[in-house]
Order: C-alpha cells, then structure tokens, then sequence
C-alpha cells in the first residue's frame, strides 16, 4: 500500500544525510500492512541485500521517530493538489489549495482551522439548549471548566452585546465545549433570507443570534457582524460597541447644509428642496446608511388649503423611499427625515402672503 507521508518524507532526509555514497537515490517506499516497519529502495544503500534492481533496507518504526527526532529541517513542502481531499483526523494538517493555506483538524466535531482565514476560540454552552451554527453569540460572564459560557446576541438592548460578539462555527450541544469565531470566515452555514452584503445582528427578543441586512433602528443598537459573501459563507468582523449608540442619534438627518423654501403661482403650492452649500448635492443618513441625492432642486406639490381653515402638510424624507414626501394626517411611524410642518391658506394668499405657519 504506496504512501507519500511527511513520516517517510524525514526518513528520505536522514538516509541522504548518513548515506555513504554520493549518488544515493530513493525511488520508491512502502508501508507494511504491519505498520510497524519500513521498506526503502534505493539504487545503492551502503548496507543492505540484493532485491531484484534495487538495495533495500528494513527499518522498524521506533527507528524512524527517533531519526526524526534527532532531525531538523529547513521547511516543509505540503502536497499542493490533493485529490481526494484527506479525511478529517484530529491532528491532521494539509494543504487547502482552494482557500490557499494550511488546514488544521482540531478534533472538535469536525473543526477546521483554515490558519490565517480565521480566529476560533473554544467556549461552553452552559445553557439548557444546542447553540445553532452560524448564529451570533456573546459571554453572558460565567466560566465552565476555564472556558466562558455564551448565550445568543441580540441588539435589543445593551445586556445582550455588553460582551465582545462572536459567531459559532457548529452546531454546541448543552454542557459541551464548541467553536465560535471572533473574526474571518464561517463556512458551510446557509443564511436564508439574508442578501449577500454587509449584515447586522437582529434586534430578536428573546435573542436568537440571527443577521439581517437593514440595521436595526433607535432604541436598538446598530452592531455591524460582517458580510455574507455566498449562501453557505460569512466573513465575521463584529463591532459590538454599545457606547457606539449615539451614532443612532444621526438617523434621519442631512449632512450638508440645506434649503427649503415654499412658493405658490396662485394657482398651486409648491415646496423645493435645495443644497445650501457649494456643493451640489445633499447626503440622507439613516441607519441603513448614507445616500447622497443630486436630483435637485427636488420640488413638491403641497396642498392647500382656504383662507380660514388652513390646510397642515407634513413634509419630510422616509428611509424605505428616500423621497420628498407630504402627508396631511401626521409624521410617519416609520424612519424619516422631518422637513417641515406647515399650514397653507389657498394658493393665491400663499402666493402674496406666504404659508400660514412653516
């Protein structure tokens, strides 16, 4: 049964090392179906017996670790396209020529390391139910056999991110030890739902650890976990700063300075929008993010009303639509920028005397 192990990879070196002549040659090795010795084949072995075209040497297990033992290298070269993909085994290290880096098998339910692709630390479920893989995580401040215990994240409120977020990479029965990553990729967990894109912790309560990809609004808190770069693959980068809350306060704003003004041609109001600065565009912040508008000057119809029942427009810019909105029964529920709160007599009056309250 032919083997190209690192084992006999040491053997090839220590036999070039101490051989006694200059033109030594393995060629060939073979493990023994008893496992506990070596047969090398070589052109010529400075002590050995004739087999067929080649010298050989049988050396016993005990020989071959103590040999390398007593070795040191300069490197080791991995082969780099390994078909089929070795079998997971504690200890195993290979080379992952798609991610192109070392595999480490830890030995923890089918954990691998991809080195330099990712952090994973160990901890314990100390709950009464299995953790579920790819979910955020966060240490709720206990300690189980020198390990924290960790719960699922929310964004909720402040207890449920105080701790640094993590997100697990497998499934963590209860009362066992399990893998969660603090940054790089989470593989083979699929996020139904969640575009690809950057993704947030949800706002669940009670918290189950999932994403989405619209940040959560005021009063929860905005904790960016990473992004999701295909349906069975995550990159984990969390940002679980609760202090970071007054951020929230700038949702529904404009950046830049801005104008706007109401006029009427006696016939129709109208209200514009316009940048008050030199540049010619304005910045929306909500907390999906900043979009910059430069279809302006954006103009409204507004509604009248008569000289003595005044007509009230709310006017302002929802996050869903980014849009120059009126609305005669009230601000929105949802996310929005307020503009302005009017009252508008008729369009003539409006047109020489100007709006009523603004």
């Amino acid at each position: 049964m032919k083997k190209l192990i690192l084992l006999l990879f040491g053997i090839a070196l220590w036999f070039v090392g101490n051989s006694q002549t200059e033109d030594y040659e393995i060629i060939a090795w073979e493990l023994l179906e008893a496992k506990e010795a070596f047969v090398i084949a070589s052109d010529t072995l400075y002590t050995t017996t004739q087999v067929d075209v080649n010298d050989t040497i049988l050396v016993t297990k005990d020989w071959v670790i103590d040999s390398l033992k007593s070795s040191s290298y300069d490197y080791i070269d991995y082969s780099l396209d390994v078909t089929p993909y070795p079998d997971y085994k504690e200890g195993r290290i290979t080379w992952n020529n798609e991610e192109y880096t070392i595999d480490v098998h830890t030995g923890i339910d089918g954990v691998v390391l991809q080195v330099n692709q990712e952090d994973i630390q160990w901890i314990w479920n100390g709950g009464g139910d299995t953790i579920y893989d790819g979910r955020a995580v966060t240490s709720n401040g206990i300690i189980t056999q020198g390990l924290s215990n960790v719960v699922y994240a929310s964004s909720y409120n402040h207890v449920l991110i105080s701790n640094e977020v993590f997100v697990t990479t497998m499934d963590i029965p209860p009362g066992e030890i399990g893998g969660i990553v603090s940054w790089g990729k989470v593989r083979g967990e699929s996020t139904p739902g969640i575009d690809e894109g950057k993704i947030y912790l949800n706002d669940a309560n009670p918290a189950d650890g999932k994403f989405t990809n619209i940040a959560p609004v005021f009063p929860s808190y905005v904790v960016p976990v990473g992004g999701k770069l295909t349906d069975s693959t995550i990159f984990v980068s969390p940002d679980s700063d609760p202090y970071n809350t007054l951020l929230n306060a700038w949702n529904g704003t404009i950046r830049e300075p801005f104008t706007f003004f109401v006029y009427s041609d006696g016939v129709n109001v109208f209200g514009v929008l316009n940048p008050a600065g030199p540049q010619d565009f304005i910045t929306y912040m909500f907390s999906d993010g900043l979009t910059v508008d430069v279809t302006l000057p954006d103009t409204l119809a507004l509604i009248p009303g008569v000289d003595s029942i005044p007509q009230v427009n709310f006017v302002y810019i929802p996050q869903s639509t980014k849009t120059l909105t009126v609305s005669t029964t009230g601000w929105p529920a949802e996310e929005a920028k307020r503009l302005a709160y009017l009252q508008i007599r008729s369009a003539a009056s409006t047109q020489t005397g100007g709006v009523h309250v603004n």
